[in-house]
């Protein structure tokens, strides 16, 4: 059994003192003149009541949990109500009916207050993540149903039997089989508990000494009959209820059945944490064996942020009702792994240099390769006309008489160079293109044609979204008709037009000595949806160039 203090010694006999001097001041009220009659009756409610009130703060002050702590609240306001209950019956009211219902509520506080108990047994041990199971409240409905049959009473006399004659007469009548239950249910739920909180109970001292809550408890019960048999007058069955029922838990609290929260200053000081508590002033309240001797400086550099007292011991604060606490922590194994960290990363920051190099020496290889790829891939596109650009530019002398037109020629298949080349990266970029690249692409062609004194002209009507392939199939196109045209061409003109059926390039091209053949490119133009037709009239070609989006029906 855990250590008494003293001061808990002293109100134990305190309230044992004052409890008996209750008693004594019923039995001498009786024979007492109707003024010291009333004096002694209101010393006595007095006594009863202090001790129900300071019982419940007690509870307040001592017990952690807060559902055990409100249940016990909870417990002794019912005893309260079942003493200023019997009060008012036998000093406030003379009508036998009153005086009857009164009586009758006794088994509110006597019927629920067991009950309280035995959830708080249940609530032992609970927590927040395994809390009890809130069915167990069902167990006030039985007690519900008893209170309203004893309150019913008058209806069915199931509780108390009163004889015609003697209807509401306390002194004339048997008990019922409502009154049996009720008094088999509020004693077994008072041994239920303590059952319970004995099989919860996991402080050995405490389980050794679980005999005397239940030896109070019988010598409670043993009380509570001697005063129904008026043997024992000096108390009457509330007040020895309340007793017996408070004697007990005070008990389960004393034992550690029911923990709480006393002697908690000496389990700190012989505790092995290096700790301290100080009131709101900074003095020093409380001291663990094992703390260190702390300054006012140490203390106020703590409450304002964690402190090192040296290297390896950090001083923390917290802020407690009434103070504060203080406490060290080590923190030599953190700085050891700190510097083996340390260590660690200067060794994975001279990798991690390597691997940075070593990964943008891969990178720039892996654009290189990329650009090799996408250049070997241009180049046997566009190898024909910068054949032809060589051609026309080796050997050419400014004064030459030809020199404007082979410039010209020069510019016009450098701006199909340049665009084929921009197609070949969209392509390798994007899934799709738009039909204004191909206009772009045609625009710059035919603004170099005009150097060569030819008429041009183009329109764009809409716009639409086609395989890269087939934006560079369609130029490809347009620069072979325009090249096969050449020398003889005069005039161009070319239509573009892009909806949802895909995209028409139509081609009027003027003066036309040759052109391109009819099954130009021809495994292209079926791989990628394209179709061809060429119309001459006189010396006007009329090119059609028709080209589906993929997917699209034929």
């Amino acid at each position: 059994m855990r250590a008494k203090s003293s001061r808990t010694k002293r109100m134990t006999l305190l309230a044992i003192a004052l409890f008996l001097a209750a008693g004594l001041l019923h039995e001498i009220d009786r024979v007492l003149p109707p003024a010291w009659s009333a004096l002694a009756f209101l010393l006595n409610l007095s006594i009863y009541i202090g001790l129900a009130l300071g019982w419940a703060i007690s509870i307040h002050q001592r017990i952690m949990p807060s559902r055990i702590r409100e249940l016990l609240i909870s417990t002794a306001a019912l005893a309260l109500l079942w003493l200023i209950l019997r009060a008012c019956k036998y000093r406030f009211f003379e009508s036998e009916l009153i005086r009857v219902y009164l009586w009758y509520l006794y088994y509110l506080p006597q019927l629920f207050a067991p009950t309280l108990t035995f959830l708080i047994a249940l609530e032992q041990g609970a927590s927040p993540e395994h809390p009890m199971r809130r069915a167990w409240y069902l167990v006030l409905i039985p007690a519900l149903l008893l209170f309203l049959g004893v309150l019913t009473n008058n209806w069915h006399q199931l509780a108390f039997r009163f004889p015609p004659v003697y209807l509401h007469r306390e002194d004339s009548y048997t008990h019922g089989p409502i009154y049996f239950l009720a008094m088999l249910w509020s004693v077994g739920m008072i041994a239920a508990s303590i059952v319970i909180l004995f099989r919860k109970c996991r402080v050995a001292s405490s389980r050794r000494y679980v005999w005397l809550p239940g030896t109070l408890f019988v010598l409670g019960f043993a009380l509570c009959l001697l005063s129904f048999a008026n043997i024992l007058t000096a108390f009457k069955i509330p007040e020895m209820f309340c007793a017996t029922f408070a004697a007990t838990f005070e008990c389960c609290i004393q034992t550690g059945l029911i923990p709480s929260n006393t002697n908690y200053g000496s389990y700190f000081s012989a505790s092995t944490i290096s700790a301290q508590i100080t009131d709101e002033a900074d003095n020093l309240v409380f001291s663990s064996e094992g703390s260190r001797t702390l300054t006012r400086e140490q203390r106020r550099r703590a409450r304002d942020g964690a402190a090192f007292l040296d290297a390896d011991t950090r001083l923390q604060c917290h802020p407690v009702r009434g103070g504060h606490i203080y406490w060290t922590d080590s923190v030599a194994e953190i700085n050891r792994v700190r510097r083996h960290l340390s260590e660690v990363g200067e060794l994975l920051a001279e990798d991690n240099e390597l691997v940075r190099a070593e990964n943008a020496l891969q990178r720039q290889q892996a654009r290189l390769e990329q650009q090799n790829r996408l250049y070997d891939g241009m180049l046997p596109s566009v190898r024909s006309r910068l054949a032809r650009i060589d051609a026309l530019l080796d050997g050419l002398e400014p004064d030459a008489e030809d020199f404007d037109a082979r410039i010209a020629q020069v510019c016009m298949y450098g701006a199909y160079v340049k665009r084929r080349c921009n197609l070949s990266l969209i392509e390798e970029a994007e899934v799709s293109a738009s039909a204004q690249e191909l206009a772009l692409c045609i625009r710059e062609s035919l603004t170099n044609l005009a150097q060569l004194r030819v008429a041009t002209s183009l329109r764009l009507h809409g716009d639409a979204f086609l395989l890269p392939a087939q934006i560079i199939l369609a130029y490809d196109f347009f620069e072979a008709a325009v090249e096969a045209a050449l020398p003889s061409l005069s005039a161009l003109l070319v239509n573009l037009r892009a909806d949802a059926n895909g995209l028409t390039l139509r081609m009027s091209l003027e003066d036309v000595r040759s052109a391109l053949p009819p099954d130009w490119e021809a495994a292209r133009m079926v791989q990628l949806h394209a179709a061809l037709r060429l119309e001459h009239q006189e010396s006007t070609l009329f090119a059609t160039f028709h080209i589906r989006k993929a997917g699209d029906p034929a």
